[in-house]
């Protein structure tokens, strides 16, 4: 599933990442806790927003694509850093 590089550490070979059923499930964990606190969020904004001005459907929509993009990119980054830290060796 994912590539597994070697280091060589003191003359001892460690993987480079540790991924079993526990790490990956903790990745999904936090990632899913994490990125559905953030999209609560982001409704909530839009919604707020959006009754506040009484502003109409297409400017809703507007206003959903603006705070949608950068809330998918914390997703990603929260997945990426979730997903480091829970398959590092150190942590295992």
């Amino acid at each position: 599933m994912f590539p597994i590089r070697k280091v060589r550490v003191a003359s001892d070979v460690v993987p480079a990442r540790v991924i079993t059923f526990a790490s990956l499930l903790g990745f999904f964990s936090v990632t899913v806790l994490i990125c559905g606190q953030l999209a609560a969020i982001e409704v909530v904004t839009i919604y707020s927003v959006a009754s506040l001005l009484h502003l109409p459907r297409l400017l809703v929509m507007v206003l959903a694509v603006l705070v949608g993009i950068p809330t998918l990119w914390l997703c990603w980054k929260v997945a990426w850093l979730a997903f480091e830290a829970e398959t590092a060796p150190e942590n295992n």
